[in-house]
Order: C-alpha cells, then structure tokens, then sequence
C-alpha cells in the first residue's frame, strides 16, 4: 500500500522473475496496481456484513409481533 498527498491510497502488487538473456542472470520486477479488486472486495464484504445485520434486525422485529397477533 502506498499513498501519495492528495491522492488515494494504491494497492501494489510486486512479481520478481529470474531468467537468463545473453548467458547473464536478470532479474525482471513488476509492479502491478491491484487497487480496483481490493476495493471490490471490501466493498462486497460490507454489502455482505450489511445483508446480514438487517436480516437480523428484520428477524427480531417479526418475532416479537407474531406471538403478539396470535
């Protein structure tokens, strides 16, 4: 995770890879920005925390005002 002033914050994902080019070992480093699929997957875990709770909310309201109009 990094961040820069003023800017959101950005998640990075960094891949090293070994392999030879002209009988010399080389290292290639990739960076790749991963901030949208993290940013959907906290956003699914609170629709999903969201889900839950008013279903429970729901569930205890209802409870009571069934025995109620029996």
């Amino acid at each position: 995770v990094y961040s820069i002033k003023g800017m959101e914050e950005k998640y990075v994902q960094i891949k090293a890879n070994n392999f030879i080019l002209n009988k010399k070992e080389k290292v290639l480093l990739q960076i790749i920005d991963v901030s949208h699929s993290i940013m959907y997957d906290q956003q699914k875990a609170e629709n999903a925390f969201l889900a839950v709770s008013n279903a429970c909310v729901s569930h205890e309201l209802r409870n009571p005002l069934n025995s109620i109009i029996a």
